[in-house]
């Protein structure tokens, strides 16, 4: 079986990098299409499919509004928040939504996100209270 790996770039600058937050929405709706049903083994050999969401502009946008409201609830008096906390650990779907959400939310400049190793723990600051 061959692995595809997708790699995202985004860049958080000035106001001519937020142009690019339309050109990285196109790319992923693209790679979304292509993925759209596609079966995936797990380590024990089972099979599983994952019906992916198609998501519009109005429907991110609506995502990352609820996505940063939850991030305002769950924030500590230092205004930082756990990725974890604000996801259903087993909903795969929802985890990958409130992700780009989280991506598009920095390139805004409305939340830092940075991981201490490797497929750990997702920190999310609030750049007002840090």
């Amino acid at each position: 079986m061959t692995e595809k790996v997708v790699t995202i770039h985004v860049q958080v600058g000035d106001a001519r990098e937020l142009r690019k937050l339309d050109e990285l929405l196109k790319e992923i709706e693209a790679v979304m299409e292509k993925t759209r049903s596609r079966s995936v083994t797990r380590r024990d050999d089972e099979k599983i499919i994952i019906e992916l969401p198609t998501l519009t502009k109005q429907d991110l946008g609506e995502k990352m509004q609820g996505v940063y409201a939850k991030i305002l609830e769950n924030a500590d008096e230092q205004g930082l928040v756990l990725f974890s906390s604000i996801v259903d650990e087993n909903n795969i779907i929802e985890i990958v939504t409130t992700f780009l959400c989280l991506l598009f939310l920095a390139a805004k400049g409305k939340v830092h996100l940075w991981q201490e190793s490797f497929f750990g723990e997702i920190f999310i600051a609030l750049p007002d209270k840090k």
